[in-house]
């Protein structure tokens, strides 16, 4: 017990998204050995991992870990630190690993499985629908695990398919294992906590918000050996997901789509840019199937290939919605749409292709741009909409926009010694990606559109 005490104090003091942890337990070696350390020998490391950072880690009170430590205790909450034995070990290369998970369920089945993750649209389609059910459907019945986020659409109806084949599926929550989100979900949750696992790096007593969602996809990526995108627009969390997963070295497979309607015009331009193009799960397979013999039967697809077809109440008996909605939003093919797909590229600026092999911690040299000849190309409008943008955002987004210089990159390391938070700054700079105000480069830097 008093070895989980330190690890939620130092999750706690650290918050989500950190990319402090593994460099605070590389060279203390324990966080029982982070809470017993002076404060002359936590100072010592202001400049390597921020002032902000350091003052957290000189507040030495305990109460808030015991009070959580006591919780999880009473509520039958798994608590899996850092490297522990359940603890997904394909987490600890991440730069910014989770430093505790919330769990319920069957963690230590997960010890040398396949993990794939399976996510997509909210707004899918029948095409999509079918398809995710199907595809979560065969992977567990050939022993894969399929991991996603619970959410509506895509992801939980390859939950579903998982559970109807009597394998084991994963659900990364983006709020506190006592806040399942949609509450909606709250039956399939109950279901997965059962027979598969539910997981959360956010204390169980945390709700929802819209920054925590982003912040979880690099875990949904991070434990998976690949990320299957099953149906999604150009603009969508899935595509986040698609990119932690490059970064993180994972591959990159898509469900090509209708090229007529919105909610495929994402998953098709992965294709065209370099992810996998697969139709079933044993295309999947097949690119895992040699590393996985002991945990993986390819052959167990054909016997389950009738029961693996969707059928309607099959998600209606898990209390997910059977409603597709993407397909009405455009049957017809939009100029525009067709226009932007065939001249942006999905994710941050470059091709799959461009940034496969680049991982988290490559050496990028990023000569200065131009300043007024970039200014000068920006359409009027499209200066007009950056602005708009950014005042749709919270104060704490602007604010860490403000401070990145015009024309020049700069890493999270540089505005925390600024002053900023590190949990700030990774959901300001999600929310900056999403909203088209940020890039992110290789090697962590982001840089001002």
């Amino acid at each position: 017990m008093e070895k989980s005490l330190y690890w939620l104090w130092l999750s706690l003091r650290l918050g989500q998204g950190s990319t402090a942890g593994p460099a605070v337990l590389e060279r203390f070696g324990s966080p029982e050995a982070v809470y017993e350390a002076s404060d002359e020998e936590l100072l010592t490391f202001r400049g390597e991992l921020g002032e902000a950072t350091v003052e957290k880690l000189l507040n030495k009170n305990l109460d808030e870990a015991y009070s959580l430590e006591e919780y999880c205790l009473r509520k039958n909450v798994k608590i899996l630190h850092y490297g522990a034995k359940d603890y997904p070990k394909s987490l600890t290369n991440l730069k910014n690993p989770p430093i505790i998970l919330y769990a319920r369920g069957r963690t230590e089945m997960l010890d040398g499985k396949l993990c794939l993750a399976v996510v997509g649209t909210r707004d899918l389609t029948e095409y999509g629908r079918d398809a995710a059910y199907r595809v979560g459907y065969e992977l567990a019945a050939a022993g894969a695990v399929v991991v996603s986020g619970l959410a509506l659409g895509i992801d939980s109806a390859a939950a579903c398919g998982a559970l109807d084949a009597g394998g084991l599926t994963v659900a990364v929550l983006g709020s506190g294992l006592d806040h399942v989100y949609p509450a909606e979900h709250k039956r399939i949750a109950a279901e997965i906590e059962e027979k598969g696992i539910l997981l959360s790096e956010y204390p169980p007593t945390v709700g929802p918000t819209k920054f925590s969602f982003p912040m979880r996809n690099r875990i949904i990526s991070g434990m998976s050996q690949g990320t299957l995108v099953v149906e999604a627009p150009l603009r969508s969390g899935a595509l986040i997901t698609a990119r932690d997963a490059i970064l993180q070295g994972r591959e990159v497979f898509a469900l090509p789509g209708n090229v007529n309607i919105e909610a495929a015009a994402g998953t098709n331009a992965l294709i065209r840019d370099g992810a996998t193009a697969v139709t079933c799960a044993a295309d999947l397979l097949e690119n895992f199937s040699y590393l996985y013999r002991d945990s993986v039967n390819p052959s167990a697809i054909r016997r389950a290939s009738l029961c693996a077809q969707f059928a309607p109440g099959k998600l209606a008996a898990h209390g997910v919605s059977e409603q597709a909605r993407g397909a009405k939003r455009g049957e017809k093919r939009d100029r525009r749409m067709s226009e932007t797909l065939h001249t942006e590229k999905r994710i941050e600026g470059k091709t799959v292709r461009e940034m496969s092999g680049e991982t988290e911690y490559p050496v990028y040299d990023t000569p200065e741009a131009p300043v007024a000849e970039a200014r000068s190309e920006t359409p009027r409008s499209q200066a007009d909409d950056s602005v708009a943008s950014l005042a749709a955002l919270p104060d704490d987004c602007r604010e860490v926009f403000e401070a990145m210089p015009i024309g020049r990159p700069i890493t999270a390391d540089e505005l925390c010694r600024a002053g900023f938070d590190i949990a700030q700054l990774m959901i300001a700079f999600t929310m900056l990606e999403v909203s088209g105000l940020i890039t992110t480069l290789p090697g962590g830097l982001y840089c001002r559109i």
